[in-house]
This record gives structure tokens, sequence and C-alpha cells, in this order.
């Protein structure tokens, strides 16, 4: 072959390349401008268009594995992520969301291996923290999580430690900053058994009348409310009900969830359909 036939092959090569590359790109964008509407289903079309044009660009699997997690399909997404990693190894964002997912997978001891290995590459990186205290947290690893948290709160050895049965007005007037916050209790607790599946979330005993509560949810918190700004309500019987007469167990996602990706996800896209299940058992002892 002639210099002058090599170099058009060559020429020719890196234009289809191009080519390739430009049209993988329309694919690309027009996938995330799906996503930006919430058209997940067809952002994935897009993104699954641009991987086959382009198979080894990270991006795209990346940005697949997003609208994955999204939809909460967790077995896609960590794939997804983990293919980024083939080709983009030290993806510190890849690893944070591929330890999100394991997490929400139940592998916490995973997850924690990949957060704290992205915290070895990007120490500084925001969004490594939130996702560690999370995986801390249902690893039960509750002292570390403390260390970790600049958005949870630890409760050991404060008026919002319930994780041994004692009287709720022992700590309801203590000098606390959440105590000030909500006048009382009136908080979301992070409940230690898996969203979705049926576990504890709380007891409430009556030590003169022996009569026992016990709350069952597949959410993953708890809000307690002790009637902090409940001020001569008429209730049943024209009775007028006084602050603090009562409590209540409000099983819930966390506040503000929609806005804080490492919280569960409490989107619900077209066609799907949401329930859970929530059981308040009484018993006497």
């Amino acid at each position: 072959m002639t210099k002058r036939k090599l170099f058009l092959a060559i020429m020719i090569a890196l234009v289809t390349v191009c080519a390739f590359g430009q049209n993988a790109r329309k694919h690309y964008k027009a996938g995330t401008e799906f996503v930006e509407s919430l058209k997940y289903d067809d952002a994935i079309v897009q993104f699954t268009s641009a991987i086959g044009i382009e198979p080894m660009n990270p991006d795209y699997y990346y940005a697949r594995g997003e609208v994955y997690e999204k939809l909460s399909k967790l077995a896609e997404a960590k794939a997804d992520y983990e293919k980024t990693l083939v080709f983009s190894p030290k993806d510190v964002n890849a690893i944070i969301r591929l330890g999100v997912v394991t997490n929400r997978m139940g592998d916490h001891r995973e997850s924690l291996s990949l957060l704290n290995h992205a915290l070895d590459l990007d120490v500084r990186n925001p969004k490594i923290q939130p996702a560690r205290v999370i995986t801390l947290i249902d690893l039960g690893m509750y002292d570390q999580a403390l260390v970790a948290s600049d958005t949870a709160i630890i409760l050991k050895d404060t008026p919002m430690d319930f994780t041994t049965l004692h009287r709720i007005g022992d700590g309801i007037d203590k000098e606390d900053i959440q105590i000030r916050y909500g006048a009382g209790y009136d908080h979301n607790w992070v409940l230690k058994h898996r969203a979705g599946t049926l576990g504890l979330a709380a007891v409430a005993n009556d030590p003169k009348s022996g009569r026992r509560m016990e709350v069952l949810t597949t959410q993953p918190g708890v809000q307690l409310y002790s009637a902090n700004w409940i001020d001569n309500e008429k209730g049943k019987g024209g009775k007028k009900y006084q602050r603090r007469w009562a409590f209540c167990l409000e099983t819930q996602h966390f506040a503000n969830s929609i806005n804080v990706p490492y919280f569960p996800s409490v989107i619900l896209n077209p066609g799907e359909e949401y329930n859970h299940s929530c059981i308040h058992k009484f018993l006497t002892r």
C-alpha cells in the first residue's frame, strides 16, 4: 500500500470514528433531556443506543445507572456503575453510587468498603460522608457514624436515645437543641431494618395497666410526636385535650427525601404501585 493510500485509509477511519462519536453523543444528550423531563424509560433507550455505538465510554453507563437507580432497579444500576469503573477505575462518583446501591441491596459491609475507597481517593468529596453515615448506621456502628456525620444525629446518650425502654417524659424537657426545635419530641428516627421489609419500629408500655403496643412497619423511619402544640382541643365526649396528653408514632419515609439522594427514594414512577405495611399490635402483660 502506497503512503497516499495509507494516509487516505487513516483519514477515512478517523472520520468514521468521529461520526460514530457524534452520533453517540446525540443519543446521550437526548437521554439527559429525557431525564430532566422525568421520562426515564425513554432516557434508558437513548443511553443504551449511545452505549451500542461507543461501548467503552464510561459516561454512558454512569448516566444509565443513575436512571436505573431512580427507578429502584438496583441490580441494573449496580451493573452499570461496575461497568463505569471498568473503563474509569478512579471515578469517585461511580464508586459512591455503587456503594449506595450496594447498601440498598443489603450488602452493608461491601458498601462501606466501597465508600471508604472513595474517601481514600477524594477525602473532600461532600457526597461520601452522608452515604457512609447511612451505611454505618445500618451496620450498627453508631460511634463511627457519629464521627462521620454532618447530616444525621446520633442518639446515644441524648434525650433522643430510645434504644432502651424509659418514660417519654424523662427527657422531654431536657436542655437539648433537638428538644428545643420541636418543643418536645417531633422527630424522625431512622430504623435499623431494611426499607421494604417488615421490622419492629417501636414499643410502648404502660406499667400501671400492663398494656403494651408494638409498631411494625416496612417504612424506613418513624416520627415520634408528643402533642407539643395541643391546647384545649375538643375531643371525644366533649373532653378538652391538653398539651402532651398523648403521643403519636407515625411510620414514614424521611422528611425532605426528595432532595436527598442517599435517603430511601420516595419517587413513584408512572405505572408503579405504592404500598406499605404498618401494624399496631396490642398486648397485655
